[in-house]
């Protein structure tokens, strides 16, 4: 439970960082095609992190309701909900590892990647 828990905040937190990601402006001295790039993989590394959060709390309920009502054996419901939390926390890391890549190559290409508008021009 307090594993499901862990789950949905960062559940969340990636949500809430691929909305920032949606929002990042191109800064004029990076190209078009390059910024783009960089925000699919971007997207792709916090997609990753939301379907493996979202996915674990959904696949771990649904089997545990499923194996109730068909009296799977102990022992296959502790493989299997094993399984499901060391494929979750794979899939975790790898999307760290992911958003972490993504964030150096922000800076190096001078991105601001915590979205919001870009500075105006003094009046």
């Amino acid at each position: 439970m307090f594993i499901d828990v862990i789950a949905m905040i960062m559940g969340i937190l990636w949500s809430i960082r691929k909305m920032e990601i949606r929002r990042t402006y191109r800064p004029p001295e990076v190209s078009e095609g390059r910024f783009d790039a960089w925000q699919l993989r971007a997207l792709g590394a916090y997609n990753l992190g939301i379907f493996a959060c979202f996915g674990k709390i959904i696949l771990d309920y649904s089997f545990q309701f499923f194996a109730a009502r068909l009296a799977v054996p102990w022992s296959v419901v502790r493989v299997v909900g094993g399984s499901l939390f060391v494929l979750w926390l794979v899939l975790l890391f790898y999307s760290v590892f992911l958003a972490r890549r993504v964030r150096i190559e922000a800076a190096e290409l001078g991105i601001d990647s915590r979205g919001g508008a870009p500075d105006s021009p003094p009046a």
